[in-house]
C-alpha cells in the first residue's frame, strides 16, 4: 500500500523517519528497487533493523540469478533526526518519506519539546529541504503554513491571480481503511 501511495520505484531516494526495525525500508528496497534510508533513535531498534538487513542481503544474493529481483541500498542510521550531522542523509536527494507520527507521537506527545519545537517541526522542515516534487506521507498532519490552495483562496479573496507559487506543497488525505487515515504531502 505504501508503495502505491507513495508512487514509489527504482529511480526514487526512499526515507523512513524513525524506521523502527527497518521494515519499510526494506519493503522499498526490495519490492521497488530504490535506495532506502532510515533513521532510528533508539539505538537497540536501529542495531535489530541492521541484522535484519544483512540477512535479508545475504538470502539475496544466495538465491538463484534468474530470479533476482533488482534490490536498492539500504541505508539505516542511529541518531536524531533534529540533529545537523543528519540533514544531507534526511534531505539530499530523498524524492519519498514516511514518517509515522501516528496519534501525534511527534508532535504534541513529543517530549522533546522545552518550550522550543516538536519533532513535527523537524519534520516539515526536512520536507521543505527535500527535492522538488518529493512526496512525504505522515500519519498525523504536520504545520507547514498554508497549502496552495489555501494560499491561493486568500490571494483571490484580496483580487489577486492564484499563482503556482503561492506555497510550497499540496495535501491529499488517502483513507487507508476504516479509521485509519494518512496525510500525502507533495511538493
Amino acid at each position: 500500500m505504501m508503495k502505491k501511495i507513495l508512487c514509489l520505484d527504482r529511480k526514487d531516494v526512499f526515507l523512513d523517519i524513525g524506521h523502527g526495525l527497518g521494515n519499510t525500508c526494506l519493503q522499498a528496497a526490495f519490492t521497488a528497487g530504490c535506495e532506502a534510508r532510515g533513521i532510528e533513535v533508539v539505538f537497540s531498534r536501529n542495531s535489530i533493523a541492521g541484522v535484519f538487513r544483512d540477512n535479508m542481503m545475504i538470502q539475496h544474493r544466495q538465491m538463484q540469478p534468474s530470479s533476482r529481483r533488482i534490490v536498492g541500498e539500504v541505508n539505516l542510521r542511529h541518531g536524531r533526526l533534529e540533529d545537523d550531522v543528519h540533514r544531507d542523509f534526511l534531505t539530499k536527494g530523498v524524492t519519498r518519506a514516511y514518517v509515522n507520527n501516528f496519534n501525534g507521537v511527534f508532535a504534541d506527545r513529543s517530549s522533546k519539546n522545552n518550550g522550543v519545537w516538536f519533532l513535527d517541526d523537524y519534520v516539515a522542515g526536512l520536507f521543505a529541504l527535500m527535492a522538488p516534487g518529493a512526496i512525504m506521507v505522515t500519519l498525523h498532519p504536520l504545520n507547514l503554513g498554508p497549502t496552495q490552495d489555501e494560499a491561493n483562496r486568500i490571494r483571490r479573496k484580496h483580487n489577486l491571480w492564484e499563482s503556482s507559487n503561492a506555497s510550497f506543497f499540496s495535501v491529499e488525505q488517502v483513507l487507508l481503511g476504516k479509521a485509519r487515515d494518512t496525510v500525502k504531502w507533495n511538493q
